[in-house]
This record gives C-alpha cells, structure tokens and sequence, in this order.
C-alpha cells in the first residue's frame, strides 16, 4: 500500500528515450541527471498520490526549430501527483538555480541570477485540455507574476495574469536586456517600475492594464530619452474600459524632445480617442492635437480622425536636433480634420504650413490603402514667398537670394515614390528685392537642365555673385520621364535663369525630356558635392 524510493543521479536522455517521454523530433535531450526522493500511496477519495523531492543538474536540450534550449540547466523542487478517480492533478514547487536557458527572444543566465521561483497547480481534464488554477513566478526582489491559465492542444487558450511586482533597472537587466540587445536596441538604462494585468479568452487578448511608476529611460547611444513617464494605461476588448492618462517630464527621439505634458484618453473594444486636446511643447514651439481618434484597430477598415495645429517652431532647431542641414525661418501652421476609413483617407480642407518666411498650401489631399500595400497619395500644393536664401542657404548647391512661388499640379505617390506631377518653379511677378545668384547655384542649375559647369574654366570665375532677372523650372512627371521647361523659350533650349546687370548670365537648359532617376541623381550630387574648384 505504500512505497518509498531513491533514485540517485539517473541519466535523464536514457530515461526519457527508453520510456517514450517526448518525442524526438520535438526536443532532443543533450544531457541530464535527476535525482529524486519520493513516497508512492493511498491519498484520499481514493486517488493514488505521489510526492517526491527532486534535483534535475546539467541539463542540456534543445528544440527542434532552435527557439527553445538550456544548457548546464539546475532545476530543485518538490512535487505531488495524484491519479484516479478524478482527473490527474499537479502541484509543483521549484527554483532555476543554475545554467542557461533560452525561449526565444529571452535568454536567462541562472548563474547571475536569484533562485528564480515557480510554484504552479495543474490539472489534466477528460478532453486533454490542461487547467491550471494558479501559478506564480518570482525572483524575491524585482519580479512577481501569478495568475490562472488554461491550455489546449499545447496553445495557451486562457491566461489571467498579474505581474504585482517588476522592478527596474534590476528587473530589465535580467529578463529583457538581453532580447532587445539582439534587436539592435543596446544600452538601455530603465528605472523606475510598472504593475500590471493581462488577460486572455479562447486565446485572444480581452483585457490588459498597467500602471508606470516613474518609469524613465536613458540610451548610451542618445537615441531614446523618457523622463518621469507616469500613469495608468486599461484596455478592454469590449469597451469596458477606465480611462487611461500619461504624464511626463521630457520624451526624445535624438535631440528632439516634447517636453512635460500629458493626455488622458479612452482605449477599449478596438477603439482609441483622446479625451481632451494634448498640446506637447518642442523645442521653442509645439504640436497641438485636437482631435485624436481610431476605431476598428487592427481591422481592413480601421478608421482615423485627427485634427491639430502647430504653433511656431525655429527650422534652425528643428534641424539642429535631428542632424539635417541647418535650415532658418520656422515651421507652423494648421491641420485639419484628417479622415481616414477603410484604407482611404482625405483631408476636410487644406493644410496651411508657414515654412521659409513664405506659406505652403496642401490641399485636396487623398490617400488609399495606408495602411495596406503600395499606398496612393494625391494632392495640389501651392508656394508663395519662400525665401530662397533660406531654402538654398543650407545646402552645397549654392546660394540664391530672392523669392519663389511654385506649384505642383496632379501629384501622386505610389509607395511614397512620385509617380506623376506638373511642377513649376518661378519668381514671383511683383517680387522687387534683391536677386543674387552664386556662381555654386549657377553651375548646378547648368547641370539640372543638361549644360556643363563652366564658370570656373572663365574670367566669370572672379565673380562670387550674378544679378537676375527671373529663375524658374518646370517638370513634367509621366511614365518615369521629366518634360522640362524654363520661365522662357531659348534657342534651342530654354532660360532656367534670365540675367541682369554686369556681368549678365543666363542659364540655359538643354534637356527636354529627362529620364526621373537620373534628374534625381543630378539633383543630388548637386546638393551633396563640394564647393566648385576655381583655378
């Protein structure tokens, strides 16, 4: 009626092959030794019960796919199984103590670590589905997780977890550091911590929730920086949802920092939507939402409604931060309610920008399947005014002092690439300021419209500046080809750039009919080249 045993040091890959365990094909067994101290008995109602001590030492496996594997693994606890009348059941108390272990992406090195503890019931029912009534996961100082979970056919089908403890830095280090080094993401140092909950039903996500206590951010490599991120953050899948608020001190991306503010919003049953207008402070401006809302997420037809408005911010900050070319004036301006279902979205009026002391104007803006494959833009866009000593002055093409109207005509993207556009660049008729143009520009534009770079091999090189009359450019975009055109017919060509005054010189463009990559390529090497060499 009773029976006791010891078992000392049993190779477990002999054990597990001889009896059929596992399936090879499933999980091949390297090495390992179990010993095990139990007592075979009558338990009540009539179940046999086994209870038993154990030490698996030097275990070593792997999965066929490579996602799962242990090496040097060291795993004690003690257990108790009982069989018959009713279903099988399980309990179980253990500690990782030593070796590694992998389950893709996590990798745990038990050497650096505390005992990692597990302790878990578990039941095996009629239809081999297994319940298990609870479980829990703690490492005595940064991680505590315990919740419920049911699981069919080996998927998990139903979990219902707490994580009541997961404190940072020491927490981060140990579970996650190493499953986002090897997605590019090093040096990361988090403080702070989080709770949270998570549930799911017939294996889809019903609920999850989180609170952040504190919880900053800093990265060695200066990409990411949160500062002070608190709050509650609750989802339900069917809508029964609390609302959820965020507050911070700074969130960056570089140099380029939203400083302290925060959003209260409604997230449940695939919706999202702010509460309440956010403003978020950059750099000498900000960024103004109004209106912030998504529904259906995660569905072909998710829709988008969004509204805002940006208030003034310095282009030389802007740029600063980000590591661009240094460009002045400012950036602000309006965007209205924006529309997006079903993959298409529209603009309800125009965005207004004022960009390069001048303005900018998108308007009937339409764009298909955004969220889905080879996405479709189309617009009109109107200039007025820009400066183009702020616009050119940034770059190695050259300088030109004046301003500039423009307007591109039938625009369309295609995956974000242009595909058809009527472009046309020209000075503004009633512009009465100074128009200079610097000999670097005046090759360029030579270049752009098929000409070569001369003024170095002439006595024009001695000039650093020419007077205009006008400039102007037109590109017509088709079937991947550029019908170009100036502000005026020339023989046999076209004036890119009219002169004025002494010395006057005109640019005159050649190539009608241009193949796009190439004027790109031009267009680039034009902006990316040195200063021209003049001997």
């Amino acid at each position: 009626s009773r029976l006791e045993f010891q078992a000392e040091k049993l190779d477990l890959k002999t054990l597990v092959e001889e009896l059929e365990l596992i399936p090879a094909e499933a999980l091949a067994i390297a090495s390992g030794l179990i010993s095990v101290d139990g007592r075979l008995g009558p338990g009540p109602a009539g179940a046999d019960v086994a209870e038993f001590e154990f030490r698996l030492g030097e275990l070593s496996f792997d999965s066929s796919d490579g996602t799962v594997a242990a090496a040097g693994l060291g795993l004690s606890g003690s257990a108790r199984v009982a069989i018959g009348p009713g279903p099988p059941t399980l309990e179980l108390s253990a500690a990782f103590e030593d070796g590694e272990a992998l389950y893709t992406p996590v990798y745990l090195l038990f050497d650096e670590l505390p005992p990692l503890a597990i302790q878990a019931e578990a039941r095996i029912d009629g239809d081999g589905s297994v319940t298990v009534p609870s479980f829990s996961l703690s490492d005595g100082d940064s991680l505590a997780l315990s919740g419920s979970a049911t699981l069919a056919a080996g998927r998990l089908t139903g979990l219902s977890a707490e994580l009541s403890r997961f404190a940072l830095p020491l927490a981060f280090d140990r579970y996650l550091k190493a499953a986002l080094e090897s997605t590019g993401t090093a040096g990361l140092h988090p403080s702070g911590g989080f709770q949270g909950r998570l549930e799911l039903r017939d294996g889809a996500l019903t609920h999850v929730s989180a609170a952040l206590e504190d919880f900053s951010l800093e990265d060695d490599q200066g990409r990411f920086l949160v500062d002070t991120l608190s709050g509650v953050i609750d989802y339900d899948a069917e809508g029964d949802s609390l609302d959820s608020r965020l507050d911070w001190n700074r969130i960056g991306y570089y140099a380029l920092v939203i400083r302290a503010a925060g959003a209260r919003f409604f997230a449940g049953g695939r919706q999202f939507r702010l509460l309440e207008p956010v403003f978020a402070p950059v750099l000498d401006g900000g960024m103004r939402i109004d209106e912030l809302a998504l529904t259906d997420i995660g569905l072909e037809g998710m829709s988008v409604d969004f509204q805002g408005e940006i208030e003034p911010i310095s282009l030389e900050l802007i740029t600063r931060a980000l590591d661009w070319p240094v460009l002045r004036g400012t950036l602000s301006g309006t965007i209205p309610r924006v529309r997006v279902r079903g993959g298409i979205g529209e603009v309800g009026g125009a965005i207004r920008l004022d960009v390069f002391d001048g303005e900018v104007v998108v308007d009937q803006v339409k764009l298909e399947r955004l969220f889905g494959v080879l996405p479709t833009l189309a617009a009109e866009v109107e200039a007025r005014g820009l400066d183009l000593k702020q616009m050119t002055g940034a770059f190695s093409f050259g300088e030109i002092e004046g301003r500039l109207d423009g307007s591109v005509r039938g625009l369309r993207l295609l995956n974000w690439e242009p595909v058809a556009f009527d472009l046309a660049l020209a000075t503004p008729e009633d512009y009465r300021g100074r128009r200079k143009i610097s000999q670097r520009a005046v090759d360029n534009l030579s270049s752009l419209g098929g000409g070569a770079q001369v003024l170095s091999q002439t006595v024009l090189k001695f000039f650093e500046k020419f007077s205009y009359r006008r400039l102007g450019l037109r590109c017509r975009l088709l079937d991947n080809v550029c019908r170009m055109s100036g502000v005026a017919p020339a023989p046999q060509g076209y004036y890119i750039v009219e002169g004025a005054g002494l010395p006057r010189i005109n640019i005159i463009g050649f190539s009608t009919v241009v193949d796009w990559p190439q004027l790109v390529r031009r267009l680039k090497a034009a902006t990316q080249s040195g200063a021209p060499s003049v001997e």
